[in-house]
């Protein structure tokens, strides 16, 4: 399932490292995915959705990508 990286403190200099980090990944991965409603199947487009090239790998191998909750799956742009 997808998941989401947060962080809350009140120490800045910690913060602003953790914002470097993420900066520095995001570079790395892949981004744009439509959410898909398998039951009904319903659409939609999801530009801001990104990926690691694990999960990228994945898919393209045929696993499903679940969404963090709920029956969503996500469709890449990139493997459509």
């Amino acid at each position: 399932r997808a998941t989401a990286l947060t962080a809350r403190s009140g120490d800045i200099d910690l913060l602003q490292g953790w914002a470097d980090l993420v900066r520095a990944k995001a570079l790395e991965l892949h981004r744009g995915a439509y959410a898909i409603e398998p039951e009904h199947g319903g659409r939609q487009h999801v530009p801001d959705h990104f990926h690691t090239p694990v999960a990228h790998d994945l898919a393209a191998g045929g696993v499903p990508m679940l969404a963090a909750s709920g029956s969503a799956v996500y469709e890449f742009y990139d493997l459509t």
